[in-house]
């Protein structure tokens, strides 16, 4: 084991294929607030507006399959967003709603095929979840207002690696650093890489490297 300085050394120690994790997108667009439906078929109250099951095609071309209570979207459904363009697709969203706002758990898949898969508040990701990106990487852990935050694991398909330990605001702040040969870094981190302060290297014959 050796102690000592490891800022000027951390680039060159460690292995340099590693990516930045990616953030993930915003909804491709925001349900809308208001009934605006084009057409509403299915179930009515006794003043005749939607109320219950059925399928809302909006103005904009947006589908929707599920329950409206006092024309909100409420309990389970799937909204299906119309794509820009011809050829592409457009996201779709699976799962609870409450007050015309994703809230619950459910699954969205956005148009270049991210898939997220957890809980939600008010519309955006929060609480458990997990996130497949359409490059392979993969994030399972904390979210808070639509961002990692909070304790997850992060996995990086072009740098082989993992960063696992604590989140804010989107950003690995501290944690450990993983690649598959055995290698990793623990400390703090700044804009996905070691930052300068007290951490420890571990390379692969299981020698250690630590300092400030």
């Amino acid at each position: 084991v050796y102690d000592g300085e490891y800022e000027s050394q951390r680039q060159t120690e460690m292995p340099a294929k590693a990516a930045k994790p990616a953030a993930a997108p915003p909804p491709p667009d925001p349900e809308p607030e208001q009934e605006a439906y084009g057409t509403w078929e299915g179930e009515r109250n006794e003043e005749k507006l939607p109320h219950g099951e059925g399928k809302a095609t909006y103005p904009n071309g947006d589908i929707y399959f599920g329950r409206i209570e006092n024309n909100m979207r409420e309990k389970k459904g799937r909204y299906v967003w119309k794509p820009h363009a011809e050829g592409q697709q457009g996201g779709v969203y699976d799962g609870e709603y409450e007050s015309n706002k994703k809230h619950g758990t459910g699954t969205m898949k956005y148009p270049d095929d991210g898939v997220y898969e957890g809980q939600w508040k008010s519309g955006m990701r929060e609480g458990k979840g997990t996130f497949k990106y359409p490059n392979g990487d993969w994030y399972k852990g904390d979210w808070l207002g639509g961002r990692k935050s909070g304790t997850g694991t992060y996995f990086s398909f072009a740098g082989s690696c993992w960063y696992s330990g604590t989140w804010k605001d989107g950003e690995f702040v501290e944690g450990d650093w993983k690649f598959k040969d055995g290698s990793s870094f623990t400390g703090a981190f700044k804009g996905g890489k070691p930052a300068p302060g007290p951490g420890r290297f571990r390379f692969p014959n299981g020698d250690q490297q630590g300092g400030r």
